[in-house]
């Protein structure tokens, strides 16, 4: 494993040294399952809920408190949730005529979403949520392996079926509600 820091060319420090920025650190192990790729440190938790394929636990009460929480200490800003889904492997049903029944992850915004709804009732100004991701696709640390989006990819020929998930969070997304 090597480590390098860069140096950015005209960056000073305030002694007059030359300033460097980033720490990136390379390994020849491809096993980065459950560690960060750049300290190797491994952590494990012990979970209440559900685990998505991933691996992360599902925990929608967990959206209301940090929502809450940023809330309560930076005196109401408005807040954008830019990412949020999870990962589940569900595929074409073709008994079902193709359709991709995913309801782990229709679940998954139900229940966030409901808690997310929950905080703003309780004074969180959310201005926008986004779900993660439109559709599958590559994930930096795992390439192809996991499926996020609400849309299933066939990545042999590209073809694009929106999973059941989809079709309910573009209804929910079209009404403004839950029901």
């Amino acid at each position: 494993m090597a480590t390098a820091a860069y140096q950015v060319e005209g960056a000073w420090t305030e002694d007059g040294g030359a300033a460097h920025f980033g720490t990136e650190i390379e390994s020849d192990s491809g096993d980065t399952n459950g560690r960060d790729p750049y300290t190797r440190f491994h952590a494990t938790m012990p979970s209440e809920g559900p685990l998505t394929h991933a691996g992360l636990e599902v925990w929608p009460q967990g959206i209301y408190d940090l929502v809450t929480q940023i809330s309560k200490e930076y005196n109401r800003p408005v807040i954008e949730i830019t990412e949020c889904g999870c990962c589940y492997m569900d595929t074409p049903y073709e008994q079902e005529g193709g359709r991709v029944p995913d309801t782990r992850r229709t679940d998954f915004f139900k229940g966030t979403l409901a808690e997310l709804a929950r905080a703003i009732a309780d004074g969180a100004r959310v201005r926008a949520f986004h779900a993660w991701s439109l559709m599958d696709n590559f994930e930096w640390t795992d390439g192809y392996s996991q499926r996020y989006g609400l849309t299933y990819v066939d990545f042999r020929n590209l073809k694009r079926t929106v999973k059941d998930s989809g079709l309910w969070y573009g209804r929910v997304a079209g009404s403004n509600r839950l029901d």
